[in-house]
């Protein structure tokens, strides 16, 4: 046996404890990876096709404006002038009152008409339990209301004065107003018994002799 060659079982590459390594490395290589795929992915929100998005809702304010207007705003003394009242508003309403002042040294109103009233009423309400007129003061009042429950549209006119100029001046025809008082010109939303009536225009007439 001194020169026989003898074969010997070769050792592998990797020992028993060098797998055991690499696999301790690959492990820890996995978990650095999914710990990195974690930090990137910490604070962004999660998106959903189906999100709402909440909307603002404005609810219309009530509004109403009252206007008094002609197509004569210079006359002489002795001229017929028709004024129109108009009423409008952005929601039904109950009913309208007017109070009308008006300077009688030098506007005539003229009630010589089928109902003998100052006011020749329009379309807007079926009804005008008011419509008076006190010459010496210089005042007219007049209401409209509805009779159905659910109020009517308001938009247009609700009635005309017929006038004579009698006297050289200025002739202010001026609605009694007060923004939220109902103890004078007044629209009352329907079914809430509120005045929504936000604004008046007067109306000035110059009479010359």
């Amino acid at each position: 046996m001194d020169n026989q060659n003898l074969n010997l079982p070769t050792i592998s590459r990797f020992s028993p404890m060098k797998i055991v390594f690499i696999l301790l490395g690959l492990v820890i290589v996995g978990e650095v990876i999914w710990a990195i795929s974690q930090l990137t992915t910490v604070g962004l929100p999660t998106q959903t096709n189906n999100a709402t998005v909440p909307k603002n809702v404005v609810t219309p304010v009530s509004i109403a404006q009252v206007t008094l207007s002609s197509d004569k705003t210079s006359v002489k003394v002795g001229d017929k002038i028709t004024v129109a009242i108009n009423v409008s508003a952005n929601k039904e309403t109950d009913g309208t009152d007017l109070i009308i002042n008006f300077d009688p040294t030098l506007l005539n109103v003229d009630t010589q008409n089928e109902k003998k009233v100052p006011v020749v009423t329009g379309q807007i309400y079926p009804d005008y339990p008011v419509n008076s007129l006190d010459s010496a003061k210089g005042k007219i009042t007049v209401s409209g209301i509805a009779s159905a429950p659910g109020g009517v549209v308001t938009n247009g006119v609700f009635g005309t004065l017929n006038l004579m100029a009698k006297a050289p001046g200025t002739a202010k025809l001026t609605l009694e107003f007060t923004k939220g008082s109902t103890t004078d010109t007044n629209v009352i939303e329907a079914g809430v018994g509120t005045d929504i009536l936000n604004s008046v225009s007067d109306l000035t007439i110059n009479i010359t002799p």
